[in-house]
């Protein structure tokens, strides 16, 4: 920003203007060096003329009005007019005639004391001057007043000025009211409070500045329907009060100055002793054609308070102010040095400074001789402001926020468009009090600029109760672009959507509030005490984080993002970075000075990211790591809430908690090319209705030292094609664990919990240290387990605990594993070796009870080999002939085993528990469902009895059993006496043994015999007719004594 001005400063400007009418319009003809005012009638004042000197001196007490209409009012330059004064508070009205024609001054106007009492300070002596035709300050004029009106609207009566001086009216003070935009009751109109003094306008009329300068001790007020203030013209009021320098302290808060710039159809004004504009108002106008627009160009205004208003404008009138500087005193303990601009459509503010200062601070450093009110800037349009390539500053004040945003307090400035936008483009706006900057229609735009509300450190480095809020509000949308905000309090972004961009830096000693419904922080610092995205919460608030963006808390070495809308973070990596910036705003250049020292990017500690009512997004390369804590998504409502993981990382020295309720349909969505990693990683839904799905390319990219947590409050979904090795992993589901993979599936020290779980491969599963959770403790066999496989199912030596629940095994291939607490009778293990369409001839099943009790409730397989060294437990089904094969007894409350090839059935692998014996035949018999001596009364075989397939209650009552072993028909015969005690083929004898109490029913064979209970190590004998035989052991009404079972050790 450069500025051809070299004095700058921030201002505060109030504007209302009805009509407007280029100077062009208005004759303006060569004025005579020596030209001087022409007289034509006064009233409580003389006029002397000595040369080039003329002195218009009022008569009369203190509040004296003396009139004098001019037939012309002109000043050459060669001229010099005084106005007189000869005794305190006293009015010098000047009215030029209709027939004047234009004020051209390019002399000088001064004014002096002419008598003993009007010596008091600063002077109170006023001077209007009026004319209708217009008022033009030439290039080199100079106005050295107390204070000074210049005019182009019409007056009746001096009667009327002297009224609207006396001290009466100060009664209708109380009767003001303070409107919205906060200003204090001596800024606000009264229509009641004038009644009869109206300043009436002539369209077309102008009050003229350029190359003017204006040197006025105490006010300055130019009205007309257009006010233009050109190239090198000053205006300034004089502010030479010392404090402690002999005058009286007394009497300091009685002299402020300031300079009023108003246009309109119509302004009232109301003069007090200190001389300045107390209160206006703007007169109805009934020609809407009439525009005025207020120009100040190439110039300076310094005073204690300015005004620059067209309030009862029409439309189309305008405010521009360029490359000129207005600067507002703020006195000690005074509540001036106010600015305000305000028009009723659109104010430009371009390559200019304005500035509000402290005057005596230096001279007295006590904050509390400038605590007071004063010293704010408000720039407020109709329409749009637009601020570019200038400088806003306010004086420096010790004042607190106050309870509501009105900017009423010292130091503050606020920026607000009625209807429109804000745009500030190169702009330093620096409040030393609060700074407001309002769309309440449109939106607020910054780009390449400085938004600032704090105190220079030298001035409030000791002071507790500096509050300086940064409150920027819009209807639509608030950008910041390649900008700066500051705040020692709090800052506020509050609109539709928010996006702060391209390098953008914010800082705030407390907490940054960015309330949107869309918020988008991308390649920007932000650096806080706090961060908050949610002010309603029935206002959702999506908020995204992209780029190169880094956050800085300064309280804490982790972050925490937490929004009550979507939460995404879009290829950032979230990494902590801070800044320091130093700033160089003084002096009237607005080009800004600014260095941002970044320091080094770092991980956080720890990382939260929580949406309360949407969702949580990290995707395209994003990669979040942490230095020692945890990683924690969450996403936790009941409707909306998922967590989506795309093509990013997330790497925590700690845990990794994910958390979320979601849809039916929805879930967590770990997709591919992501990983997670960390010592620990939780995925948990909170909603009943809530899956969480994994891909399994993504789920091999979930990297823990100690252990994965899915947690679902409905279902665990794995899905995919590959193998799945399921390392230190608890599967929580509410309902089912569901892992279906076309490939192989290997688990080890896992845990399932869920009422379901279902394990699907086309290949091998393989299940190692696995423990399988009753979700129901007190009903454990409702909790079931189903694995398929296409290959084999084993668990590769280690153990599957059960825990009492019920496990269903399908294999395409062999059957190979080691249970404990699978002796639950109504939850008995299934296990169908015929999976698919293979035949069961070619499985094998091998089933250990490592804790040496079993309960089957089905079993088919080719070869069989069970191992239960104490108990093996019927768990009853319900399967009816057509779901057994062959046999043609209804399986139905009884355990079912299917063997389809003869002589593969082993009980008991562990030899010591077999009896083996050769018959007279010639074969050799290993007994597997029954153990006992062929002879009556050898018993040494007896003790050998292990309850294999039988059990006992305490009742002495006996499970059952359904055998169906599949086999050719052996040619031998038992016998006809096969349930004697003896027989010729040397049958087993079942007397006094615990089979006696078992009844084998008949099967017709060729030979109409029974097959043995046996296993021919032979067979089939050549010769033999091949036929299917069974064994049915029936236990229904089998009952044996407590002695006997003492006996047989059991």
């Amino acid at each position: 920003m450069k500025l051809k001005h070299k004095k700058l400063a921030s201002a505060l400007i109030l504007l209302s203007f009805l009509s407007y009418m280029p100077l062009s319009s208005t004759m303006v003809f060569a004025l005579d060096a020596g030209a001087m005012p022409d007289l034509n009638n006064k009233l409580n004042g003389s006029v002397t003329v000595d040369g080039n000197r003329m002195d218009v001196t009022v008569q009369g007490g203190a509040g004296a009005v003396g009139q004098f209409d001019w037939n012309s009012f002109n000043v050459g330059s060669n001229g010099h007019v005084n106005f007189g004064f000869t005794n305190n508070s006293q009015t010098s009205l000047n009215r030029v005639l209709a027939s004047g024609g234009l004020s051209q001054i390019y002399g000088k106007l001064t004014n002096s004391c002419a008598g003993a009492d009007c010596s008091s300070y600063m002077g109170t002596g006023k001077v209007i001057l009026i004319n209708p035709n217009g008022i033009m300050f030439g290039a080199g004029s100079q106005v050295d007043l107390n204070s000074f009106t210049a005019t182009t609207f019409d007056l009746k009566g001096a009667k009327n000025l002297k009224d609207m001086s006396a001290e009466e009216l100060k009664a209708y003070k109380n009767q003001i009211n303070v409107t919205a935009n906060g200003l204090p009751a001596d800024m606000v109109t009264n229509a009641q409070f004038i009644r009869d003094g109206v300043l009436k306008t002539k369209d077309g009329a102008a009050v003229t500045l350029e190359g003017t300068n204006f040197n006025i001790d105490k006010s300055l007020g130019l009205a007309g329907d257009n006010v233009v203030v050109y190239k090198d013209s000053l205006i300034k009021t004089n502010l030479n009060y010392n404090y402690g320098g002999g005058q009286d302290p007394s009497q300091h808060d009685k002299s402020f100055s300031n300079v009023r710039i108003v246009t309109g159809d119509g302004v009232n004004f109301t003069y007090e002793r200190n001389g300045y504009i107390k209160k206006h108002e703007a007169v109805k106008n009934d020609n809407s054609a009439i525009t005025n627009n207020i120009k100040i160009a190439d110039s300076s205004i310094d005073s204690g308070r300015i005004y620059v208003e067209n309030a009862g404008a029409k439309e189309g009138s305008d405010i521009n102010i360029k490359n000129s500087v207005i600067r507002g005193y703020k006195l000690v303990q005074g509540e001036y040095g106010d600015i305000e601009i305000k028009g009723q459509n659109d104010i430009n503010i371009s390559d200019s400074h304005i500035q509000t200062n402290n005057t005596y601070k230096k001279s007295n450093p006590d904050k509390n001789t400038y605590a007071n009110n004063g010293g704010r800037i408000a720039i407020k349009a109709g329409d749009n402001v637009k601020i570019e390539n200038s400088k806003i500053e306010s004086a420096y004040s010790n004042q607190s926020f106050g309870d509501t945003l009105t900017g009423t307090n010292a130091g503050d400035i606020t920026i607000q468009a009625g209807n429109k936008n804000v745009e500030l483009n190169n702009t330093n706006v620096h409040a030393k009090g609060n700074l407001i900057v309002t769309a309440q229609n449109g939106s607020v735009s910054a780009a390449d600029s400085t938004l600032r509300a704090r105190n220079h450190s030298d001035h409030d480095a000791s002071a507790a109760d500096h509050i300086k809020q940064l409150f920027v509000m819009a209807k639509d949308t608030i950008s910041l672009d390649k900008s700066y905000t500051e705040s020692t309090d709090n800052t506020t972004l509050k609109a539709d959507a928010i996006d702060v961009k391209n390098d953008t830096n914010m800082h705030s000693n407390k907490t940054i509030n960015m309330f949107g419904k869309n918020t988008t922080i991308a390649d920007s610092t932000v650096q806080y005490n706090g961060l908050n995205f949610v002010e309603d919460e029935n206002v959702l608030n999506n908020v995204t984080i992209s780029g190169n963006t880094g956050f800085n808390d300064q309280s804490s070495t982790s972050l925490k993002l937490t929004t009550n809308g979507n939460l995404t973070i879009d290829g950032n990596n979230l990494l902590k970075r801070g800044f320091s910036a130093t700033v160089d705003d003084e002096g009237d250049n607005p080009s800004l000075d600014m260095t941002v020292k970044h320091t080094n990017s770092v991980n956080h500690d720890s990382i939260a990211l929580e949406s309360t009512k949407g969702k949580v997004t990290i995707k395209n390369g994003s990669d979040i790591r942490t230095n020692t804590g945890d990683i924690k998504v969450s996403a936790v409502d009941s409707n909306n809430g998922e967590v989506f993981v795309q093509n990013s990382k997330l790497a925590a020295a700690a845990n990794v908690d994910i958390k979320q309720a979601l849809t039916h349909n929805a879930g967590t969505h770990i997709t591919k090319d992501s990983t997670i990693s960390g010592k620990n990683i939780k995925i948990t839904t909170t909603n009943s209705d809530a899956d969480i799905n994994a891909d399994l390319n993504n789920f091999a990219n979930l990297s823990y030292s100690e252990r994965l947590a899915l947690n679902a409050g409905r279902d665990n979904n794995i899905t995919g094609t590959g193998d799945l090795n399921a390392t230190r992993v608890d599967f929580n589901a509410a309902r089912n664990n569901n892992i279906n993979i076309t490939g192989n599936v290997t688990t080890d020290n896992t845990t399932f919990n869920g009422h379901t779980n279902n394990i699907t491969a086309t290949k091998n599963v393989t299940l190692k240290n696995t423990t399988i959770k009753a979700k129901d403790s007190s009903a454990p066999e409702n909790t079931r387990t189903n694995v398929n496989a296409g290959g084999n199912f084993t668990t590769d030596g280690t153990v599957l605990a059960l825990n009492k629940t019920k496990l269903s095994a399908n294999a395409d291939k062999d059957t190979n594993i080691v249970v404990s607490g699978a002796d639950n009778k109504k939850a008995g293990i299934e296990i169908n070796a015929k999976y698919t369409s293979d035949q069961l001839s070619n499985k094998t099943v091998t089933v250990n009870a490592a804790d040496n009790k079993l309960a089957i409730s089905k079993i088919k397989a080719g070869n069989l080999n069970l191992d239960a060294n104490d108990t093996f437990y019927a768990a009853l089904t319900n399967l009816t002939t057509s779901d057994t094969e062959g046999v043609t007894a209804d399986a139905s409350g009884r355990a079912y085993i299917e063997v389809a090839n003869w002589g593969k059935f082993n009980l008991d692998p562990m030899d010591e528990y077999e009896t083996t014996f050769t018959q007279p035949d010639g074969f050799t018999y290993t007994d597997h469902f029954v153990q006992g001596s062929r002879e009556t009364g050898a018993g040494s075989a007896i003790n050998t009895y292990k309850k294999h397939f039988i059990e006992f209650d305490n009742n002495g009552t006996m499970e059952k059993f359904l055998l169906v072993y599949e086999k050719p028909a052996q040619g031998c015969d038992p016998g006809p006496d096969v349930e004697g005690p003896t027989d010729d083929f040397g049958g087993i004898d079942l007397t006094d043994s615990l089979i006696n109490q078992i009844r084998l029913p008949r099967q017709l064979e060729p030979t109409s015999k029974v097959a043995p209970i046996a296993n021919n190590t032979t067979d089939p004998t050549s010769g033999i007719v091949n036929a299917a035989a069974r064994i049915e052991v029936d236990a229904d009404a089998a009952t044996i004594s407590k002695k006997q079972q003492e006996e047989f050790e059991i």
